[in-house]
């Protein structure tokens, strides 16, 4: 490795020192009990719920804000008492049993349920950062936007590295959460699923149009409707960045959902913005990262590991200010094109 003084310092040489400490990570399985399912802990007894209406809500659940033994503040999930199909309540449980199994510093952590009157509530710490939009535009301006990054792509690597892997099916800026270190965690789990048991539910029931994949809005055929996917993740962990580092939603330009709708289905991606913000943290390299991330084909997109990998080299090369920064990215893809070329030609031989 050539020192970055010389300017020879790239990505290559910042992915070689950090891919053995982030690869030798083992898997981990979720815990079930005999019949299947995890055992959650039932916190009634401790929890009082602090005011009268919802801080937020939305489809089948809203949010409440409680308290714990009154000490501490906790964010109450609760699913709605009226016209909820029973189906819904049994993903509520199988969310709750998902999540209870999850630990790590970069995943909201699941404290139990609790029944309210006739409702369950999954029981979780309240953050008083908020997420990450909140935290940059109000409590810390200054924060460090890949650092932010680097804690969501950690939680993403520790969910699609699960056995079975798992799904998170809601990746956008208002479900990663601020820490009270300013770290940041994966939150919002209504989507979720283990990869293998994904269901027609795990599509178009919630969410955001700006940050699915365009698979997802592909017509049904035989009554299939697309399913979302660890692939489908990544391209929503794309449109995270390029909201994070510029400033600006995806597809910002356009205006109106059904915009928004048709310019993903037929394969379009969002401009790049020109305004202050990411002409800091918005360089060609990282951008050419976003570029991969949300591929129309989702073979080729990366993988989570390859996400955090790239997200820790660029902070490597910034931190010492290389003055020349190779598109690692850009280059790993054409290494990929070659191989794909190289097996085409080998099965026509």
């Amino acid at each position: 490795m050539t020192g970055c003084i010389e300017g020879q310092y790239t990505m290559d040489d910042a992915v070689s020192m950090l891919a053995p400490i982030v690869s030798a990570r083992p898997s981990r399985q979720i815990p079930a009990a005999e019949d299947g399912l995890s055992p959650l802990r039932d916190l009634s007894a401790e929890i009082k719920v602090s005011d009268r209406i919802p801080v937020t809500g939305g489809g089948f659940c809203d949010i409440w804000l409680g308290e714990r033994l009154g000490k501490e503040m906790v964010a109450l999930k609760v699913l709605k008492t009226y016209g909820v199909p029973n189906q819904i309540r049994k993903r509520f449980l199988k969310e709750a049993e998902l999540w209870s199994g999850l630990d790590h510093p970069n995943i909201l952590k699941f404290y139990g349920i609790c029944e309210l009157g006739t409702s369950t509530a999954m029981v979780s710490p309240w953050l008083k950062n908020s997420n990450v939009i909140h935290y940059m535009a109000t409590i810390n301006p200054h924060a460090n936007r890949l650092k932010l990054l680097e804690g969501a792509a950690e939680g993403l690597l520790h969910l699609h590295t699960y056995s079975p892997p798992i799904v998170h099916g809601d990746l956008k800026c208002a479900n990663i959460l601020v820490n009270d270190d300013g770290s940041a965690c994966l939150a919002d789990f209504g989507l979720s699923k283990a990869h293998e048991e994904v269901t027609s539910l795990s599509l178009r029931d919630a969410g955001s149009q700006r940050y699915m994949a365009p698979e997802l809005f592909e017509g049904p055929e035989d009554d299939n409707i697309p399913l979302k996917s660890l692939a489908s993740d990544i391209y929503a962990f794309g449109q995270v960045m390029l909201e994070l580092l510029s400033g600006q939603r995806p597809f910002y330009e356009l205006r109106h959902e059904s915009m928004i709708y048709l310019a993903i289905a037929r394969g379009d991606r969002p401009a790049r913005p020109d305004n202050e913000i990411s002409k800091i943290w918005l360089t060609d390299p990282v951008w050419n990262f976003i570029q991969e991330l949300t591929n129309v084909r989702k073979e080729r997109r990366p993988s989570a590991l390859e996400v955090l990998q790239a997200i820790q080299a660029v902070q490597v090369c910034m931190l010492r200010k290389c003055s020349t920064l190779i598109p690692w990215i850009s280059s790993r893809l054409n290494n990929r094109e070659s191989k794909e070329e190289g097996q085409r030609e080998g099965q026509r031989e």
